[in-house]
């Protein structure tokens, strides 16, 4: 069975089936899935990555693999995490920061920058984080 995860302007996860659309409204079903990717904000498996007193739309991006998440936020700062990370106050393993926009759309330069950091997964994670 295919399930896709959408986030909306409201900053809430809908859970749909692919292709037919039909949304999934059991909390218990949801609960069940195991997502091969995730690049949304929202959700019960990464509230780790959230600084404590932040607006809704400070962190723009994430992308996580089985082990690693990585985040880019209104700051330019790129983090990364272990993933999941459920809890508040989760270490982080990198913070760097994006030193210079060369990109003319603000959301390109926190995908370039995520494509980087996945390319440095397979050497953290060979370090085991």
């Amino acid at each position: 069975m295919k399930i896709l995860k959408a986030s909306t302007a409201s900053y809430h996860a809908i859970v749909f089936r692919a292709p037919s659309g039909e949304e999934v409204t059991n909390h218990d079903e949801i609960e069940k899935i195991v997502w091969n990717t995730w690049t949304s904000t929202i959700g019960d498996d990464i509230i780790g990555i959230w600084p404590k007193d932040v607006k809704k739309d400070h962190i723009n991006c994430a992308h996580a693999t089985s082990s690693t998440i990585v985040t880019g936020d209104d700051q330019g700062a790129v983090k990364l995490f272990k993933f999941p990370c459920p809890e508040a106050g989760v270490k982080i393993y990198f913070r760097g920061f994006l030193i210079e926009n060369y990109f003319s759309r603000p959301n390109l330069k926190y995908f370039m920058v995520i494509q980087i950091m996945l390319q440095m997964f397979v050497f953290l994670q060979m370090k085991d984080i």
